[in-house]
C-alpha cells in the first residue's frame, strides 16, 4: 500500500514490534523481578537481560510512533509515549507558585514560593490588599525585585485585619518574564 502526499509517495508504516511480543517480554521481565528474593547472581543476570529486551522493543516502537505521527504532537501523545527534549534544548521554566504564607508578629507575613535555580535571573514579587467581594486587589501596593527565591519574602508594616494578596513571577535567562503565579492570600493579624 502507498499513499500520495505533497507529490511524493511513501509506504504505510507497519509497527516493527508485535504487541504480543512486547507483552511476552514484559511478562518475562515481571517474572524475573519477582524471583529477586532468591538473591542469586543468575537471577540478577536474567532480570537484566529481560529488561534489555523490553527496552529495545520499546525504543523500536517509540521510533515507529515518532515516524508515524509525522510531527503531529497530538497524534504522538495519543500513543502513550512522552516526548523527550533533544540534547542541548532548554526547557522553559514554568511560572513560580506561592506555596505557603506564614503569619509573623502583628503586621508581618512571610511568603514562600517555588524557586528556579538555573533558568532565572531574578524574581518580581507584588502584593496588595484584597478588595471586598473579589479575589484580587484593585491595585498592587508594592512590587519588589528579588535576586533569589530560597528565603521567604518578609512583608512588614501591614494593616492587621486586612486580607493581602500576593503574586510572583520569574525573569528568565532568555530575557522574558513568566506568567504571574496564581494569587495567594492571607489575613494579616
Amino acid at each position: 500500500m502507498s499513499r500520495t502526499e505533497c507529490g511524493w509517495e511513501c509506504e504505510i508504516l507497519h509497527p516493527p514490534v508485535k504487541i504480543a511480543d512486547l507483552r511476552a517480554a514484559l511478562e518475562d521481565f515481571d517474572a524475573a523481578r519477582a524471583q529477586l528474593f532468591d538473591r542469586g547472581k543468575k537471577v540478577f543476570v536474567r532480570r537484566d537481560k529481560c529488561r534489555d529486551i523490553v527496552v529495545k522493543l520499546l525504543v523500536q516502537l517509540g521510533h515507529y510512533v515518532e515516524a508515524a505521527a509525522e510531527d503531529d504532537i497530538v497524534v504522538f501523545l495519543s500513543s502513550g509515549f512522552q516526548p523527550q527534549r533533544k540534547a542541548g534544548a532548554v526547557k522553559e521554566c514554568d511560572a513560580p507558585s506561592i506555596y505557603k504564607i506564614v503569619q509573623g508578629k502583628s503586621g508581618v507575613l512571610s511568603v514562600y514560593f517555588t524557586p528556579f535555580y538555573r533558568q532565572v535571573i531574578k524574581y518580581e514579587f507584588r502584593w496588595g490588599p484584597q478588595v471586598r467581594n473579589s479575589f484580587s486587589p484593585d491595585a498592587w501596593t508594592e512590587t519588589r525585585h528579588l535576586r533569589q527565591g530560597r528565603r521567604p519574602i518578609v512583608v512588614e508594616n501591614l494593616t492587621p485585619g486586612t486580607i493581602y494578596c500576593f503574586q510572583v513571577r520569574a525573569y528568565r535567562t532568555n530575557e522574558t518574564y513568566t506568567e504571574w503565579s496564581g494569587i495567594a492570600s492571607l489575613m494579616c493579624i
